[in-house]
C-alpha cells in the first residue's frame, strides 16, 4: 500500500508492506506480520509517556524527515520537546552530509552521536557518554537501525518511513530492499 501524505509544503509518500485485506491476496489482518506492520507509527505519533531516563538515538532520514530534507514539521519539534526533559536525545544518522546533521541537531537542540563507524556496526556506540542509561534506538530501517539494536541488545522502535516524491532512484531501491528484508525477518521470526 502506498500512502501519500502532506507534510508542510511537500508531499510525502510512506511505503508500507501491509497491502489491504486477505480477500485481495495480501497478509490476513490476524497474521502476526500484519499486526507488527500495522502498529508502526510515525515518529510524532509514538507515545513516550512510559519512556523515561533513556538515551534515545534518533535517525534522521525516513524517521524525522524524508531523505536529505530538512526537519521542518512542527509535530516533530513538539514531540522532541515532550521527550527531551525525561531522556537524553542524540542524532544517530548514516547520512554523510555532516552539515545537515549539525543543522538538524541545532534546530532540534540536541546533540549528534559522532563516530567514524556507521550503523549497524556496534562500535558506533563507543563515543556514547550516557552508557549507564538504557538505550533506545528509533529509526525506519531494518538493515541499519534495527540490526544495530539487535547487535547491541538495546530497545528499538521501528517507525513508518517518511519519503518524498523527490527521493533519488537509488534511495527508493534501498528502501525496497530494506522493506523486503524486514518482511522476510517478520516471516521467519
Amino acid at each position: 500500500m502506498v500512502v501519500t501524505t502532506k507534510y508542510g509544503g511537500y508531499s510525502s509518500t510512506v511505503r508500507t508492506l501491509v497491502c489491504g485485506t486477505s480477500n485481495e491476496g495480501s497478509i490476513p489482518s490476524s497474521h502476526p506480520i500484519y499486526l507488527k506492520l500495522s502498529k508502526m507509527k510515525y515518529f510524532h505519533q509514538i507515545d513516550f509517556q512510559d519512556i523515561k531516563n533513556h538515551c534515545i538515538l534518533i535517525d534522521i532520514d525516513g524517521t524525522l524527515a524524508a531523505h536529505n530534507q530538512e526537519v521542518s514539521e512542527p509535530m516533530i519539534f513538539e514531540q522532541i520537546e515532550k521527550i527531551k526533559p525525561h531522556n537524553y536525545l542524540l542524532i544517530c544518522s548514516n547520512n554523510y552530509n555532516q552539515q545537515r546533521q549539525e543543522k538538524t541537531a541545532q534546530d532540534l537542540n540536541i546533540e549528534i552521536l559522532t563516530s567514524s563507524y556507521k550503523k549497524p556496526n556496534p562500535r558506533v556506540l563507543e563515543n556514547l557518554s550516557k552508557k549507564n542509561q538504557p538505550i533506545l534506538i528509533i529509526g525506519d530501517k531494518f538493515l541499519t537501525d534495527q540490526r544495530l539494536a539487535r547487535k547491541t541488545r538495546t530497545k528499538f522502535i521501528k517507525v513508518k518511513r517518511v519519503t518524498a516524491t523527490t527521493d533519488p532512484w537509488y534511495v527508493k531501491i534501498s528502501y525496497w530492499f530494506d522493506d523486503f528484508f524486514y518482511w522476510l525477518d517478520c516471516r521467519l521470526s
